[in-house]
């Protein structure tokens, strides 16, 4: 079925008049009513996060956030330095990896005289320990039992599981709680829109509230295609950006040469440092909803509800996989609605906003933008059938600054009273009072719109993608 008519293509495929973001434009109060009043099209991750509350100013373009590593934690994948075969009794010596070691490379984390699991379940002694080449110390490790084989253990994990200490001995040397340097930017987005002053008397104008701030005392539809197309610049960046490493620049009108920041968006930060798990369009199952609450439980998760930000495709697929899950239970779907011609009728009701499974409750967020025939929808994208599943309004404390912070949030530069979240400020020679005194000498009005936004995403090991195979 095409998703798209000729007579409904201008721009996003939809009627530009009946698009009206506002930009919460007011107070974040008063959105929803605006947006009841005039409709919103194809919201995305930016007005979802705005919505449950999740927006935050920062004294500056860019800000850095700790995250705690774990306080304990294991030897991963180890090289073996001396035989793979040693024998009953024997030692092996084995460099530690580079995560095995703090930031600077002099400090690692398994010590000596701590106790080791094998996989083939021998428990060993840490009997030596070198720190001579930084982010590459070895261990040397012999087993408890003389009988017992320590074999080849390259590419393994090993788990640290206890300690022992002769009569006689001193305290073990200390170790290193690990904490991990997030660095986030902010991203100068813009849209200019310009009409001819015949036009502001053709169109239909309405009034805003004004709450002191540099916004046009009136709102029209030309302006709310502006705020529609400054939107989607906004949603891409916070969905699918990555920071520029690649030395980019742009030269200013006085010639200078600046620095581009482009922030780092959800779907790059869950597929860095979260979980990958792959399901059958069509064909979702809700159990996979468990191995998503093990996974997020093994990786620290502190609150008792996540949020699956889900394009429209894995939508319906959850929904029809939870009714599948529930059905034969004497479970009833029919809702009483206004009939058509009066009186009441029955409606075939599945519309769930939330799943719960054991003691983790599941919030589903339809990202309506995933599903624009004209970007994320289009041809040879699969973004429709992606979800994230990220912790709900989690706290996270910064170990060095030691402030609790939202896992998942919008930040925008603001400071002593000037904000750049969002501005609106026009310029021209035509549109009657509220628009003098008239700095140009052309018959037409021009809106630039400027916003300064990045995302906040912190313990992102615990997020999960979710992608169609």
């Amino acid at each position: 079925m095409s998703t798209t008519t000729t007579d409904t293509y201008p721009g996003a495929g939809i009627y530009s008049q009946n698009v009206t973001l506002l930009f919460n434009q007011t107070k974040p109060y008063a959105w929803n009513k605006l947006a009841t009043r005039f409709g919103v099209q194809f919201n995305g991750i930016y007005q979802l996060l705005a919505s449950m509350g999740s927006e935050l100013p920062i004294p500056g373009i860019t800000w850095d956030a700790y995250e705690e590593n774990r306080y304990s934690r294991s030897i991963s994948a180890p090289a073996v330095l001396s035989t793979t075969a040693p024998g009953a009794g024997n030692p092996v010596t084995i460099t530690l990896a580079a995560a095995d070691h703090e930031m600077s490379g002099a400090v690692s984390f398994p010590r000596l005289y701590d106790q080791v699991l094998l996989q083939n379940e021998v428990p060993c002694q840490i009997t030596a320990k070198s720190t001579a080449v930084a982010s590459a110390h070895t261990i040397t490790i012999s087993p408890l039992d003389a009988t017992d084989d320590i074999g080849n253990l390259t590419g393994q994990t090993i788990i640290i599981h206890s300690g022992a200490m002769a009569a006689g001995m001193g305290q073990p040397d200390s170790t290193f709680v690990g904490t991990t340097k997030r660095t986030f930017y902010t991203q100068i987005i813009k849209e200019t829109i310009g009409q001819e002053g015949s036009e502001f008397v053709k169109q239909k104008w309405y009034e805003v509230m004004d709450d002191g701030r540099n916004l046009n005392g009136w709102y029209n539809p030309g302006l709310s295609m502006a705020e529609y197309r400054l939107y989607r610049k906004i949603d891409g960046a916070l969905t699918w950006n990555k920071p520029n490493t690649n030395s980019l620049t742009q030269t200013t009108h006085r010639g200078n040469v600046n620095t581009l920041y482009t922030t780092k968006g959800l779907i790059p930060w869950a597929s860095d440092e979260g979980k990958e798990m792959n399901y059958t369009s069509g064909s979702f199952d809700i159990a996979d909803l468990d191995e998503i609450t093990l996974y997020q439980k093994q990786n620290g998760i502190t609150v008792p509800t996540s949020t699956i930000f889900a394009g429209p495709v894995l939508m319906q697929d959850i929904r029809t996989a939870a009714q599948a899950f529930i059905d034969g239970n004497g479970t009833d779907y029919t809702t009483d609605v206004a009939g058509v011609f009066g009186g009441k009728d029955k409606a075939l009701s599945v519309n769930f906003t939330q799943i719960k499974l054991g003691d983790m409750t599941y919030l589903l967020k339809e990202v309506e933008a995933w599903n624009d025939p004209t970007a994320y929808s289009a041809t040879g994208y699969d973004t429709p059938k992606y979800g994230v599943v990220v912790p709900t309004k989690q706290m996270v404390r910064d170990p060095k600054r030691g402030i609790m912070m939202d896992n998942l949030a919008v930040c925008y530069p603001e400071k002593d009273g000037y904000s750049r979240r969002m501005e609106v400020w026009n310029e021209g020679a035509a549109g009657g009072a509220a628009y003098m005194p008239y700095s140009g000498e052309y018959d037409e009005a021009v809106w630039y719109l400027r916003a300064h936004m990045g995302l906040q995403a912190l313990k992102m090991n615990q997020s999960v993608i979710l992608r169609a195979s």
